[in-house]
Order: structure tokens, then C-alpha cells, then sequence
């Protein structure tokens, strides 16, 4: 089952905010946004997802790796050694 736009939430919590999806009635995070500089905003982490994953897919990946980890295993996000952030293919942070 794809990933739907419509089913994701954004809950702001006073340390960290959470991006949940609902699976089936149920509110599920996907993945926790905990400092506001980080390269990866909400907004790139949920089109990454939606053009990608399956939510079978991710949240299998999910039980055993870290959103960001999920990522770079699957060569979507990459550290590149001269200091860029590159995700799905187009650089983030970094000149």
C-alpha cells in the first residue's frame, strides 16, 4: 500500500516533533524531528516516502533501522565527504 499525503500528522512536542502516519485508525510515528537546523525537514522526509516506500516497506525497515538510517541504506540520503547532504538526488545542505 502506497503512502497517502493525507494520512500524515505533525505533532510538536516541547524537545521534539513527531511525524506520524494513520494505519488503519491507529496513529503510527514514522520517524522524530528533534533539532529544527537538521538538513532533513519534514517536508523532503515525507516526499522521499511517498515517492519511494510502501507502508509495509518502511515500517518493516522501521523494526530494525532509524528513519535517517532507513535512508541511507537505501541510498536515498548520502553524506558525501566534502560536507553535503544529498536527498533523493538533489543536495540539501552543502555548495
Amino acid at each position: 500500500m502506497k503512502f497517502e499525503r493525507n494520512k500524515f500528522s505533525y505533532i510538536k512536542g516541547l524537545q521534539s516533533n513527531y511525524l506520524n502516519y494513520d494505519l488503519n485508525g491507529n496513529q503510527v510515528c514514522v520517524a522524530r524531528f528533534k533539532y529544527s537546523k537538521a538538513p532533513v525537514k519534514k517536508v523532503l522526509f515525507m516526499a522521499v516516502l511517498l515517492k519511494h516506500y510502501t507502508v509495509e516497506d518502511y515500517f518493516e525497515k522501521l523494526r530494525t533501522a532509524a528513519p535517517l538510517q532507513i535512508l541511507m541504506n537505501d541510498g536515498f540520503l548520502v553524506h558525501t565527504s566534502d560536507g553535503k547532504v544529498i536527498l533523493d538526488g538533489k543536495i540539501i545542505f552543502g555548495k
